[in-house]
């Protein structure tokens, strides 16, 4: 019997060894033989209230046997679906870092100016572009979607920075398809 630490441990080295934007609900999680204290320890109704609290859920398929993810969530608020799913807390993260490599070169070199103001927007709006229509696999798509309202100016306060603001349209994993037979 493991403590839970170690399954945390597989769950961040398999959230490092996917795509940023994939999702890790019901993926299946290799190297471990039950999960008793979810299976044995804890209803449907428990586990239920557990994942409204944020809670990510490892289970064990009782057919199969095979343990997976029951929904990868993290503890912003669940009705938030920008919060809730891990998938995209883990996606904006990497477009974040993305960006911070794209601008680090320019810190502490360069003065402000209209014209590296431009420079930096350009380099934005080409790596925002980039992250947009780099779509690694044709099953999970792009880190990003599309992005809007790109906007990069000096702060009227701290006259040593720039403002870059834009809104990002993130890719949201496919939790439920809803069929409707009509006859």
């Amino acid at each position: 019997l493991q403590e839970g630490y170690f399954l945390a441990a597989s769950l961040a080295a398999l959230s490092a060894g996917v795509l940023p934007q994939q999702p890790l609900t019901r993926i299946e999680i290799a190297g471990y033989s039950r999960v008793a204290r979810t299976t044995a320890k804890f209803n449907r109704a428990q586990l239920d209230a557990m994942a409204l609290a944020g809670v990510f859920i490892v289970t064990q398929n009782a057919s199969d046997g095979k343990i997976y993810s029951r929904h990868a969530i993290t503890t912003g608020e669940y009705t938030d679906i920008n919060q809730r799913e891990e998938s995209v807390t883990r996606d904006v993260d990497y477009v974040s870092y993305y960006l911070r490599n794209v601008l680090d070169p320019f810190i502490g070199i360069y003065t402000i100016n209209p014209a590296i103001i431009s420079r930096v927007k350009f380099l934005v709006d080409q790596a925002l572009y980039n992250l947009s229509v780099n779509d690694n696999t044709t099953v999970i798509g792009a880190p990003l979607l599309g992005y809007s309202d790109l906007t990069t100016e000096q702060d009227s306060l701290a006259k040593d920075k720039i403002n870059i603001t834009v809104s990002l349209l993130v890719p949201y994993a496919l939790n439920n398809i809803a069929v409707r037979l009509i006859v």
